[in-house]
């Protein structure tokens, strides 16, 4: 029925980031401006750093989205959406995010390759595990190799291979709170990495991650203002736990969203000596839609959900013997005088400060109720009618 009546792929236009990836309607330009600049310092081995900022609405999840999707050939791209915190949260919480994100076994079989190559021998005692047969053995010391903190390389290595102790372990290096069986299983005196720990894990990590898959770990920050509770020692302990992150001495590409309409309002990376580490060069400001450019993507939003299968201009053909409205493949579902209706209303809406920002978001969700009522009427095409009833429902 989607097929024959509508000529799309899908009934809803909104679009969703982690399924729709793999485009950036009306802005593409200025995007891959923004990506060839990202791209060119993964090529120099320069891990990229920058932050991106605006009003909610205007794109900047789906950049990250799309930014992973079309860096997935050089780099491991991690996305993280930084949970609610409260006044005390630790950048731990954020850390255990990030590790599960990763993979924990993945994680694990990274620090037994750099076991095999850089002492093989203890392969030799433990026959549960296979050789990683494609690693040649290299000149230097497992701390030295994976960058790990020498009381940290030595924790890994000695129980990373262990059937008995490697998940309590794995809990340790995620961030994790270790009960007491776990502590003493691991024979440590704390119970939990501390920030700069977590930090030079992550960091080993992206070693690893170069190293063994020939690709750059970059971690995709969103939601960077749920940071912006945090006081007193838990600000302190996260903005130096971040400012090791994009330190000249670390491995780990960084790209940060956050919800603003000045630099001054994001938490934390607004802190000069991180602001100092990035460069402002990098602080990217993504601004409110014109008009013109929310016109735009109505035409291109119907264009990407357009199923290249249906028969249009047969459709198009019978529909118009039924309006005096222009529609064409261009707009179809819609007339051209619809979409128009929806551009005013959001106008209209706009001044009136029932809506604070032009954005993609409100053109969306009235094409999608307009489609919604025109499929409940069992109608065959959305006109000024259409999209007048059903938005003032």
């Amino acid at each position: 029925m989607v097929k024959f009546l509508y000529g799309l792929k899908r009934l809803t236009f909104t679009l969703k980031p982690s399924e729709d990836y793999e485009i950036f309607l009306v802005r593409q330009n200025e995007v891959e401006q923004y990506i060839r600049r990202i791209r060119g310092f993964i090529m120099i081995g320069k891990p990229p750093r920058m932050v991106i900022y605006g009003m909610l609405g205007v794109g900047k999840t789906h950049f990250l989205y799309h930014l992973g999707y079309k860096l997935k050939d050089l780099a491991r791209c991690i996305y993280i959406e930084i949970p609610p915190l409260h006044r005390r949260s630790r950048f731990l919480d954020v850390h255990t995010v990030i590790m599960k994100k990763i993979g924990l076994q993945h994680i694990r079989n990274l620090y037994m390759k750099a076991i095999e190559v850089t002492e093989p021998e203890l392969f030799g005692l433990n026959t549960y595990f296979k050789r990683f047969s494609n690693n040649k053995q290299i000149n230097k010391s497992f701390d030295e190799f994976t960058k790990l903190r020498a009381d940290l390389a030595e924790l890994i290595k000695n129980n990373i291979l262990s059937r008995e102790r490697w998940k309590s372990l794995m809990r340790f290096i995620a961030g994790e709170k270790l009960n007491a069986r776990d502590q003493r299983i691991l024979d440590i005196a704390s119970n939990r990495l501390s920030e700069d720990e977590a930090v030079n894990v992550i960091n080993s990590i992206a070693n690893l991650i170069r190293f063994f898959e020939n690709k750059m770990l970059i971690l995709l920050f969103d939601e960077v203002e749920n940071l912006r509770p945090l006081v007193g020692d838990s600000l302190r302990m996260f903005t130096e736990a971040l400012r090791g992150l994009v330190s000249e001495d670390s491995d780990v590409g960084t790209i940060f969203a956050s919800t603003g309409r000045t630099l001054e309002q994001i938490p934390i990376i607004s802190d000069e000596t991180i602001v100092r580490r990035i460069n402002k060069l990098n602080y990217i400001e993504f601004k409110e839609y014109s008009i013109k450019e929310l016109r735009q993507f109505m035409f291109e939003i119907i264009n990407y959900l357009r199923d290249e299968e249906a028969d249009l201009s047969s459709i198009i053909s019978q529909i118009s013997m039924y309006t005096k409205e222009k529609i064409d493949e261009k707009t179809y579902p819609f007339t051209y005088e619809a979409l128009e209706y929806i551009i005013r209303e959001i106008e209209i809406r706009f001044k009136s400060g029932q809506i604070e920002v032009l954005r993609p978001k409100e053109i969306m969700e009235m094409m999608d109720i307009s489609m919604a009522k025109t499929l409940l009427d069992n109608k065959t095409f959305i006109d000024t009618n259409v999209v007048k009833e059903a938005l003032t429902l």
